[in-house]
């Protein structure tokens, strides 16, 4: 059975952050060649389900491997990064993905992707978490500037 969008939890920001990058490094990386052979179109994983061997597929793997026993944080991560998706082509997100991009801006985004609500439709809605980008912006550049105080 399906999580209802208001069910699934927020992530912790920072968990969020290591859990993407880790999975794009070791689906591209890291013991994947034994997983999923470079040389085989198809895998059987251990249950007899066939999997392709995809970058996508990998990607997933090693979010498993990564949030181990921890499903609802799997879940979690997976319908914000599919709700993050459509968010790409949006005219807001160009500041934050094109061009010469900054880590801040990408902390940023990645904050709201971990935290913000989803849509009864399993989805951002494109206001609000754009408004929510610029509050957290200005909230983590407030802090930043009292600790230079």
């Amino acid at each position: 059975m399906r999580t209802s969008p208001e069910n699934i939890a927020p992530l912790n920001p920072a968990e969020f952050m290591e859990a993407y990058q880790y999975a794009g490094f070791s689906s591209e990386r890291e013991g994947f060649d034994e997983l999923l052979p470079r040389e085989r179109t198809l895998i059987k994983a251990g249950d007899g389900f066939t999997l392709g061997n995809t970058p996508f597929n990998r990607f997933g793997l090693a979010l498993k491997r990564h949030f181990r026993e921890h499903d609802d944080k799997l879940h979690s991560f997976l319908w914000r990064f599919f709700a993050f998706q459509k968010l790409f082509k949006h005219e807001l997100m160009s500041r934050y993905i094109r061009g010469v991009v900054q880590i801040k801006r990408f902390t940023t985004l990645f904050h709201v992707v971990a935290t913000h609500a989803l849509t009864s439709d399993y989805e951002f809605e494109a206001s609000s978490f754009f408004a929510e980008v610029q509050r957290v912006a200005r909230l983590m550049e407030s802090n930043e500037a009292s600790t230079d105080a």
